[in-house]
């Protein structure tokens, strides 16, 4: 509805700025065509409103020469009116069609679905004396039932082959390469959960996804088939012109308005501010995972001081009947539990922030670095497009009024007296190859001011799914664990309370046994002996 409503907000200001119709006479057209609700664009389709402004346009625009009655002839017969300036400019292109691959399908029946691949196992190969040893990570993506082994250099491979054929997108970062923690336990456990990340970012990109590249990665359990795919992609080049990129469409609509500088300033300068929350979040969650360590750890230390106390009690208890510390002995057996219980929760708790505040926050934090650098991009193309435009456009009306025509590099066979009679038509053909040299600049410029908006706008529509899906997750795992651990604390709370009935000699719902060994006999034999 939003690519729609567009089309017919660019047809409207065409007709007032190309072709010079006036508001009024736009408005008494429509009304004439549909007395109700004439004004309120959602009540047009593109066609019925492109029919009523083409007739007007018609009837309105007056042919001041041969050429400029050509080239309105030729605007009026295309499918879309588009503006062509400085401040706003929409075309469509065409490019390299590529077949929708299975990824692309199933998020094209399942639109509301996130596919998140697991990492849940790696393996370090040892393949000889001469060979480096490797991590290779078990990918796993249930939804095509598929299972592949891809040690790290592969992610790399896969980052780099998509920097290069899509150079502005927002290609995902990885976590950096080390050499003193390769194959540590905790920094391997910690590597995968960032691939995964890597892995789910890409498949929430419209564009990447579409890959081939993505695809074999993903769904090629063949290490032959693989290899291959990793052979051809040597032979990839980095597009250069529009028409050499990637899509499934085969066409990239590109624009630009003067509501885009906008756009970009705040998103520019929101970045700039959340970045340094996020570095923040990530500096706080850190800190606070490293707390929660040091303290699991000194309950784990208390855990072990308790078995101790235990222990010796049972020792006591099985060598003497005199003063027997059975209560006693319960009542710890209820201490190392309660507080293992309190351990794996806090070890549970540790994790949940790590992954899930820690992790996913530095993660993010360098995603949005990356938004950064595709609005820098984006800015930086936009400066050079403007300013070779300018510069343009001063030397060609210099030429016209100080200049012979012969130095105009006209290029056209059209009556050269009336070219130099119209002095728009002179500035418009004059120059011919600089002039395509700003269009193709311009088109450029357009091509990568529509790529950043869609990918930002889609990168933080996505992080709204990731941020809602992760907190859904955590509220029922904590919901989960909330009610195990009420049911461990009451049943240690009612042990308790019967340990304590037994000593004032209250045996309702007390154990047998307890009772037993409560009022078991004390004999003279094992006194005096």
């Amino acid at each position: 509805m939003i690519q729609e409503r567009l089309r017919k907000q660019d047809i409207l200001l065409a007709t007032v700025r190309v072709h010079k119709v006036s508001p009024s006479d736009i408005l008494q057209a429509l009304e004439k065509s549909k007395p109700e609700n004439f004004n309120i664009i959602d009540a047009w389709t593109y066609q019925d409103l492109y029919d009523v402004l083409k007739q007007l346009v018609v009837e309105k625009v007056v042919v001041k020469s041969q050429v400029q009655e050509e080239q309105t002839q030729e605007n009026l017969n295309q499918s879309i009116f588009y503006i062509n300036d400085e401040n706003q400019y929409r075309e469509t292109i065409k490019c390299r069609r590529v077949e929708e691959n299975l990824l692309v399908r199933y998020f094209n029946d399942n639109p509301l679905t996130i596919l998140q691949p697991k990492i849940k196992e790696y393996k370090i190969v040892d393949e000889g004396t001469f060979t480096p040893n490797y991590v290779s990570y078990k990918i796993e993506l249930s939804e095509f039932d598929c299972i592949v082994w891809r040690r790290f250099e592969c992610f790399y491979w896969l980052q780099e082959q998509l920097t290069l054929i899509y150079p502005d997108c927002l290609i995902p970062p990885l976590p950096a390469k080390t050499f003193i923690r390769k194959f540590r336990p905790n920094h391997l456990s910690k590597r995968s959960r960032m691939l995964e990340q890597f892995l789910s970012a890409i498949l929430s990109n419209q564009l990447l996804r579409s890959s081939e590249l993505v695809e074999g990665f993903l769904l090629t359990n063949d290490d032959v088939k693989y290899q291959q795919l990793v052979l051809a992609s040597q032979a990839l080049k980095k597009p250069v012109k529009i028409s050499e990129f990637l899509n499934t469409s085969g066409e990239f609509q590109i624009e630009y308005n003067h509501f885009d500088n906008q756009y970009f300033i705040d998103m520019n300068n929101y970045l700039t501010h959340t970045n340094d929350v996020y570095k923040d979040l990530t500096n706080s969650s850190r800190v606070m995972v490293d707390s929660m360590n040091d303290f699991t750890q000194k309950v784990g230390f208390m855990i072990g001081n308790v078995t101790r106390m235990k222990e010796q009690t049972v020792e006591f208890n099985k060598k003497t009947r005199i003063g027997n510390l059975f209560m006693l002995e319960q009542v710890y057996s209820f201490l190392e539990r309660y507080l293992t219980d309190w351990n794996q929760s806090l070890i549970g708790l540790s994790k949940v922030v790590n992954e899930n505040f820690y992790e996913f926050f530095r993660f993010q934090r360098d995603m949005q670095n990356r938004c950064h650098e595709l609005i820098k991009q984006r800015n930086n193309t936009q400066s050079q497009f403007l300013k070779e435009n300018q510069d343009l456009l001063k030397k060609k009306y210099k030429y016209y009024s100080s200049e012979p025509i012969e130095k105009w590099q006209l290029s056209t066979e059209l009556d050269r007296v009336k070219i130099q009679a119209n002095k728009e038509l002179a500035i418009q053909l004059m120059f011919p190859q600089q002039t395509q040299q700003v269009k193709d600049l311009q088109q450029r410029y357009a091509f990568i001011n529509k790529q950043a908006y869609e990918q930002i706008t889609e990168y933080f529509d996505n992080k709204t799914v990731v941020y809602s899906t992760r907190l859904a997750q955590m509220s029922k795992m904590k919901k989960v664990h909330a009610q195990e651990q009420a049911q461990i604390i009451d049943d240690i709370s009612q042990s308790i309370q019967k340990i304590l009935q037994l000593r004032e000699g209250k045996y309702d719902d007390v154990q047998q046994e307890w009772i037993d060994i409560f009022n078991q006999d004390i004999l003279i034999s094992n006194i005096i002996q």
